[in-house]
């Protein structure tokens, strides 16, 4: 699924655009948007299946600030996702060396915009373990300008912390429960799916996790 890295050295933002020609990343592209609002002289580095393999890894230095935005739209062309039948988003966390936040936002236009879209902003704590699982339901997500899930046209998903954050995420994805299914929701990455959905299915209790 392409291995993209992106490096911030100031204040500032940078951008980062990741096309694949096939299948396997949703909407066959991927933008890293990575924004240090605080650099004490050092610098910032993200990357989304690359430094280490399906797995997005978001390393602040001593001192910075910043948050970093992974976002799919299909170069502008919208996705077109109808995921009125699902029933919860999950992902997986590896590494949160500090409390932190996982925002989701799904938007009926293609470019993150407008006034019809659902977000949910996850606080994840200090996390050490490989493969700690994050239920989403939904329903809890909040949702403006009436929004439905049957029309998915942009993701970002944007993880930010306090100075010095460290993080690795992977495996998000959509699943529907009553067929069994688990559909990749993005482009890092899909690893192990019939274990995970397995897993997923026993553990709906863990969104009790989430604040």
């Amino acid at each position: 699924m392409g291995g993209q890295t992106i490096t911030r050295d100031g204040v500032g933002t940078a951008n980062s655009l990741y096309t694949l020609g096939g299948p396997g990343l949703l909407g066959g592209s991927r933008s890293l948007e990575l924004t240090v609002t605080v650099d004490a002289g050092s610098i910032v580095n993200a990357s989304a299946n690359g430094s280490i393999s399906d797995k997005l890894v978001y390393e602040n230095g001593a001192g910075i600030s910043s948050a970093l935005s992974v976002s799919y739209n299909s170069n502008g062309v919208g996705l077109g996702q109808d995921w009125s039948t699902m029933h919860e988003l999950a992902f997986m966390v590896d590494k949160s060396d500090l409390p932190g936040t996982v925002k989701f936002e799904f938007f009926s236009s293609t470019d993150f915009s407008g006034a019809s879209f659902a977000s949910r902003t996850v606080n994840v704590p200090t996390v050490g373990l490989l493969n700690t699982l994050f239920n989403v339901p939904f329903s809890s997500f909040v949702k403006s300008g009436g929004f439905t899930f049957a029309d998915v046209d942009s993701v970002r998903i944007t993880v930010a912390g306090p100075q010095s954050y460290d993080m690795v995420m992977h495996t998000v994805v959509v699943d529907a429960p009553e067929a069994g299914t688990v559909i990749p929701l993005v482009g890092f990455a899909l690893v192990g799916t019939g274990w995970f959905g397995v897993r997923l299915r026993r553990n709906r209790e863990a969104a009790s996790k989430l604040a």
